[in-house]
């Protein structure tokens, strides 16, 4: 049995159409395992058959004149959970991928950072967002969501922390790290743990750009970088926004 991700654009929006697909899969003797509504007309389908099954299906809804299908695969992570969430997840730019979400996003956002954190550790992911918009929260329910142990090594969610070391460093770990608290108040021995971290082992960079823009990451490091927004339009920025720990102290 395989799993193929289907992906379509309705042409024909009628009464009916999902219903004589859905039918059209049965009689194929398809699983259907998920399905969802993904903006708008487009629906998708995560499936299960036999390869003879599957194929012979493709080819009979790559025919049917009301709908245009757009993704034909075995499901990536970003597939599920299109269908899990009914909305597609793509990245507004590449090296490195970047996605964008809202507050109104954040359950997506936490579980696709949780796939991330879950399948593809050791990993760097940068998280980007203003003050206030729920980044460590948000990083912290991913790693719940992944199973994962997660540790601070510079915050100021509840207080001001700066590590300088840590008892116990291994890949169950995710490393929690604000780029401002780092580049503002952490000294030599700080700094050295925090590369030795992000070159082994997964960690989320809060912040990046403060580590990016004085020297001691490139964006080339990082394998993903998100975006938390308070609206779709607000811009991440921080030149207005003074260097104090007291303008940073919930993240």
């Amino acid at each position: 049995m395989s799993k193929k991700y289907f992906e379509y654009l309705n042409l024909d929006n009628r009464p009916g159409l999902l219903g004589d697909i859905a039918t059209l899969i049965g009689l194929y003797k398809i699983n259907i395992l998920q399905v969802s509504g993904v903006s708008g007309n487009w629906r998708c389908f995560l499936l299960e058959g036999e390869d003879q099954a599957l194929e012979a299906f493709f080819q009979a809804a790559a025919r049917i004149p009301s709908i245009q299908v757009l993704a034909w695969r075995k499901p990536l992570f970003l597939d599920y959970l299109a269908v899990k969430h009914g909305q597609k997840i793509q990245p507004v730019k590449s090296e490195p991928a970047t996605y964008q979400f809202t507050r109104n996003d954040i359950g997506v956002m936490i579980d696709f950072l949780g796939e991330i954190i879950e399948k593809q550790s050791p990993i760097l992911i940068g998280l980007r967002g203003k003050p206030r918009v729920g980044k460590t929260e948000s990083a912290i329910a991913a790693c719940v969501y992944a199973n994962k142990r997660w540790t601070l090594v510079s915050s100021s969610l509840l207080r001001q922390t700066i590590r300088e070391s840590l008892g116990n460093i291994d890949n169950e770990h995710i490393y929690l790290i604000d780029g401002i608290i780092t580049y503002t108040r952490g000294g030599y021995k700080h700094k050295e743990l925090v590369l030795e971290l992000v070159r082994n082992y997964t960690c989320v960079v809060e912040h990046p750009d403060f580590l990016v823009n004085h020297g001691l990451l490139t964006w080339s490091d990082f394998a993903y970088l998100v975006e938390l927004r308070a609206t779709p339009t607000e811009e991440i920025n921080y030149e207005d926004i003074a260097l104090s720990i007291n303008a940073f102290d919930l993240s």
